[in-house]
């Protein structure tokens, strides 16, 4: 058994085998990320079994290294796929995810230490918190597309994956099935886009917070918290949400403070792996 890299032909089988997995796990088999970019720039490794594909690992090159993900059910076939991402080399660092803990033992083996722990909040709605007011929120509108690519990036420096977004791949994020404008809010200040909360309605009526962020030039102002409320109003009253989800980054002490004040609770737990040692034999 051996991985081979993920070649363009091999893109439609491999998203029919990741949308079989989650159907089997019930579950997402990898990040919403993972697959965009395996749409726009497909790289990564498979391994098939009698012209059955058994794993992938979509990798994804970032401003600050590679990421992958591993897709199997399989504890061998993971360990395969880990084995032919080392073999092919490429820039380092190299950062892998594990969600739900799936997989850990063999990127632990493989000489991959915890470097992230990204948290699932969830909080019931509505809240019974006030807005201080004062700033302008309105939809996506076209031609939106670059002040959001611009804020985002700025939003989002040195993050491996979200820090580095292109036009192609917000373009495909905007022609996934759940896209609406109006549930991309963007924050107005003076007529300047100073930042956005993306918001998403999941086929159960649960809402997510989806990307927020904020140009850096007005961090310090609070306005995280009004963005966050704006994001949380526009999922209740108009999505008709009674729930709803966000991811956060354990480090980041300010937004877990943030969302913990607003009576948001952890639901699960995903890790960030960088590999900094050689593999175990």
């Amino acid at each position: 058994m051996r991985a081979r890299p993920i070649e363009p032909v091999d893109v439609p089988r491999v998203q029919g085998f990741l949308a079989d997995l989650a159907g089997r796990l019930g579950d997402e088999a990898v990040g919403e990320r993972k697959q965009v970019s395996l749409a726009t720039r497909p790289a990564g490794w498979l391994v098939e079994e009698q012209g059955d594909i058994v794993g992938v690992a979509p990798l994804v090159q970032g401003a600050s290294g590679r990421t992958f993900e591993l897709a199997t059910e399989r504890t061998e076939v993971a360990e395969c796929l880990v084995d032919g991402i080392l073999e092919g080399g490429g820039e380092e660092p190299l950062r892998a995810w594990s969600l739900r803990g799936r997989h850990r033992l063999v990127l632990e083996r493989a000489g991959f230490t915890t470097e992230r722990t990204l948290y699932q909040l969830g909080v019931l709605l509505p809240l019974a918190e006030p807005s201080a007011g004062g700033l302008v929120y309105r939809g996506f509108r076209p031609g939106d597309e670059a002040s959001w690519l611009e804020v985002n990036n700025l939003a989002f420096a040195g993050h491996a994956e979200q820090g580095s977004l292109t036009m192609d791949d917000f373009r495909r994020l905007v022609e996934l099935d759940w896209w609406d404008p109006d549930g991309l809010r963007i924050m107005e200040h003076d007529g300047r886009f100073v930042g956005s909360c993306w918001t998403k309605v999941h086929p159960d009526d649960i809402g997510e917070i989806y990307v927020i962020g904020i140009d850096p030039a007005f961090h310090g102002r609070g306005w995280g918290r009004e963005l966050t409320l704006e994001g949380l109003r526009h999922l209740y009253e108009v999505g008709g949400c009674r729930e709803t989800i966000l991811y956060a980054d354990g480090a980041n002490e300010a937004a877990m403070a943030l969302y913990r004040g607003l009576g948001f609770e952890v639901r699960h737990t995903d890790s960030a792996y960088v590999r900094t040692q050689p593999k175990l034999r």
